[in-house]
């Protein structure tokens, strides 16, 4: 007797499952919004794995992008820097070389006077240097400035 009631006991067990089931499977086939929530909840649950790869993978990608970054920076500070050692050279050599050319008259030519001017905005104003080239400037300030090679229309 009690194993008749162990199988009636599955038999409407089973019967209750296969009714919900069937009744799931109605709605899904008859209403749309069913069907969409059903497909969202299994879309959700079922792709978790996938989605965790995905922020790992972007996770690595924007950790290596941050790494080229710091090493681009670095080698991009190196250039300028060498850039400017040059630059602070190059206009300590076009000072000194106007100053020893032209020494003896201390008159300065109106083109030379107009590169002086700008070597000075670029080596004192612009890369605050102070040392020797900016004693010469100083010093070639006060020299005449020979305007004969001045062409009309020059300024």
């Amino acid at each position: 007797m009690e194993h008749i009631l162990t199988i009636d006991f599955f038999k409407n067990i089973s019967a209750i499952i296969g009714l919900i089931l069937s009744s799931v499977s109605l709605l899904a086939l008859v209403s749309k919004n069913v069907r969409n929530l059903l497909s969202g909840i299994v879309r959700k649950y079922g792709s978790v794995d996938s989605t965790e790869e995905n922020i790992k993978e972007i996770k690595h990608l924007l950790e290596s992008h941050i790494e080229d970054e710091k090493i681009h920076k670095a080698q991009l500070s190196e250039t300028i820097s060498t850039m400017m050692d040059f630059a602070e050279t190059q206009c300590r050599s076009n000072i000194k070389s106007i100053f020893y050319k032209y020494k003896d008259k201390r008159c300065l030519p109106i083109y030379e006077k107009k590169t002086l001017i700008n070597l000075k905005t670029l080596y004192v104003h612009r890369m605050n240097k102070n040392s020797y080239g900016k004693l010469l400037l100083d010093e070639m300030e006060q020299w005449d400035v020979d305007y004969s090679s001045l062409i009309d229309g020059d300024e």
